[in-house]
């Protein structure tokens, strides 16, 4: 027996001969060829168990073409250009078992064609034209194991088609343009371990359709255009492992529509337009390890939908972009997850519980959502995290302490972020330069702002630099709750700004009543890394003057009238910004100059030009010389040439 699939493997993988029949082992025969034209010509021998026929001009099976092949048990006509069978022509294979005729032109099949085929254990029609299948085609063939009905243009079946297939244990309908299927076709297919029903035109799941199918392991319905699911449609799907319903037209699902899949191991529901789901969807379901809710409408999740699923490894949650929002401990009950996938959404801030319960989480990815700002402690469950995404996020400045409670921390992707260099990154900078290794294309994680420092590394940037002014500001993190403690580097300080020498309009003290920030101002701090937006800031006289430009290197800011060039040299940024701008002051002298040289130049050509006498000059010939036979031809023309002469 172990020597029939290897013959079988050797027939398919033999390089293909025009017009060429032979032996491939001692039972085992292949003809191959364009040139084909008729099979029952070839002088095929009957004394062979396999028998492979592939690429051939063929067009028809006549009847008892195999008639005295009776020990024939696999025959191939694949590939073919097959388009009617008689109904006799397979007479005589009582012991075949397996019989392809994959990719063909075939139309229609004649009733009772399989009939003689009593051991028939496989049957592939796939990728031929069928446009319907006769009543009873399928009654004689008990001993059937799988049959594949794939790629065809099957609109409707037959309701007792399937009637005496009791050991049928694989059917692959998809790929076909059935728009309904009959309630009760299943219902005698109570060894069926795979149902295939993909890439059809299925409007809805009914009730019962798949009641009588206790064995079935995997169902897949993924690109039916699926636009309601009947509760209650999957009852009776006891042994289930393996559900596919993405791709489908899904606005919502029933309560409780997955409560009977207790064996359930992989779900996916990805690329629906899923608005809402019901609180209770999932019933006890030890054995779901992988779920897939990615590419929908959904705005948030319910607070306690996943908590029956303790054994789930891998969540995906990604690509949803009205996904603005998740609900404090939305995961808690997934104490055996692994892998969390919330990348390319929509959210904006994270609650400081939201990643409760996870203490086996591996990784987590966030990148690609809109995420300013993180608590100082959401990451405070994720004790055995190894990666984490947090690129292009949009964030712009993290605690110092934010990944303190991550000890097994491997890698953090953290490029792409517009982050803000000023006080508030201090103490996360301070982490940084200390865990390079640690961050993923650590040089790629360069400042946005300030203008001067923009495109610097944060963790190249000198610590000195990202120092507080004497300000009354106090960074702002998003958090649930209690207000949790500010980071290193941006407790409240209680002194006024102090005034720049020379600058007499600023007092050195704030008065009782500081005037409230206008928008405008709000913006040039905020940009400088002074004012953290929901914090309270006191600036003295604020009000009774302009702020244009605030120059993020000076203690004070820049207000009207004061010059703009102004530069730190105390920094080596200061350094390199005064050489660029003296460079460009030289450069464009030199280049005024020149301009000024070459139009004085051209004008005093010009002007002696148009002073020059004319000269009469004689050509060689017109002083008495014989010309050539090019000056005689030209000599009707010119005869003397004037010419100016210069000074």
């Amino acid at each position: 027996m172990l020597l029939l699939p290897a013959a079988l493997l050797l027939l398919l993988f033999q390089p293909s001969v025009v017009s060429e029949c032979s032996y491939v082992l001692r039972d085992a025969f292949r003809c191959s060829g364009a040139g084909i034209h008729d099979l029952a010509s070839l002088g095929i021998p009957n004394n062979v168990t396999q028998m492979l026929i592939m690429s051939t001009s063929a067009t028809e099976l006549a009847d008892g073409l195999f008639a005295d092949m009776k020990v024939l048990q696999r025959l191939i006509l694949s590939s073919n250009q097959l388009s009617a069978i008689s109904p006799g022509c397979f007479e005589g294979l009582g012991q075949l078992k397996t019989l392809k005729l994959s990719n063909n032109k075939l139309r229609q099949l004649p009733g009772g064609v399989f009939d003689p085929l009593l051991r028939l254990q496989q049957l592939a029609l796939e990728h031929n034209r069928l446009l319907s299948l006769p009543p009873g085609l399928f009654d004689r063939l008990l001993n059937l194991q799988e049959l594949s009905l794939s790629k065809n243009f099957l609109a409707a079946l037959p309701g007792q088609l399937f009637r005496r297939l009791a050991r049928l244990e694989q059917l692959d309908l998809s790929r076909n343009q059935l728009v309904a299927l009959p309630r009760n076709i299943f219902s005698t297919l109570s060894s069926l371990k795979k149902l295939i029903l993909s890439a059809n035109g299925l409007a809805s799941l009914e009730p019962g359709l798949f009641a009588h199918l206790g064995a079935l392991l995997e169902l897949q319905l993924h690109s039916c255009a699926i636009g309601a699911v009947a509760p209650g449609a999957f009852h009776g799907l006891r042994q289930l492992q393996t559900l596919t319903l993405s791709d489908n037209r899904l606005p919502t699902l029933p309560a409780e529509l997955f409560f009977p899949l207790r064996r359930l191991a992989r779900l996916t529901l990805h690329r629906n337009p899923l608005q809402a789901l019901p609180r209770r969807l999932f019933g006890e379901t030890p054995h779901l390890h992988s779920l897939c809710l990615c590419e929908t409408r959904l705005s948030t999740l319910p607070a306690l939908m996943l908590s029956n699923l303790t054994r789930l490894e891998r969540l995906g949650l990604s690509l949803n972009p009205r996904l603005s929002a998740l609900p404090g401990g939305v995961f808690r009950g997934l104490a055996s997850l692994e892998a969390l996938s919330l990348h390319s959404n929509n959210l904006s801030s994270l609650a400081e519980e939201v990643f409760g319960g996870l203490e086996n989480l591996r990784e987590l990815s966030l990148f690609g959502n809109r995420i300013t700002g993180l608590p100082p402690n959401v990451f405070r469950h994720l004790g055995r995290l190894e990666t984490l995404y947090l690129n292009n996020t949009g964030l712009r400045a993290l605690p110092g302490d934010v990944f303190a409670s991550l000890p097994s921390l491997q890698k953090v992707w953290l490029d792409g972020n517009p982050w803000r260099c000023c006080c508030e990154l201090a103490a996360f900078a301070s982490w940084l330069r200390k865990n390079t290794g640690l961050v993923q294309d650590a040089a790629a994680v360069t400042c946005h702002s300030p203008p001067a420092l923009r495109h610097t590394p944060v963790h190249a940037v000198p610590q000195g630099q990202l120092a507080c002014p004497a300000t009354t500001a106090r960074a702002h993190w998003p958090s649930q709750g209690q207000p949790s403690p500010s980071p290193p580097g941006t407790e409240l300080v209680a002194s006024a700004w102090q005034p720049t020498p020379g600058t007499s309009r600023v007092p050195q003290t704030a008065p009782a009543s500081s005037a409230p920030l206008s928008d405008a101002s709000t913006e040039i701090l905020d940009a400088a890394g002074i004012y953290s937006s929901g914090a309270p800031v006191a600036l003295p006289y604020l009000a009774e003057y302009n702020y244009s430009y605030l120059d993020p290197t000076m203690d004070t800011p820049m207000v009207i009238g004061q010059r703009w060039w102004v530069f730190n040299l105390k920094s080596p940024i200061g350094w390199v910004l005064f050489s660029l701008h003296l460079l460009a002051l030289v450069t464009q002298a030199l280049a005024v100059g020149a301009t000024l040289y070459v139009a004085l130049q051209v004008w005093q050509v010009r002007a002696r030009r148009r002073n020059a006498p004319a000269v009469p000059v004689l050509t060689p010939w017109a002083r008495g010389a014989e010309p050539g036979p090019r000056e005689a031809e030209s000599s009707a023309y010119c005869t003397i040439g004037l010419v100016l002469k210069g000074s």
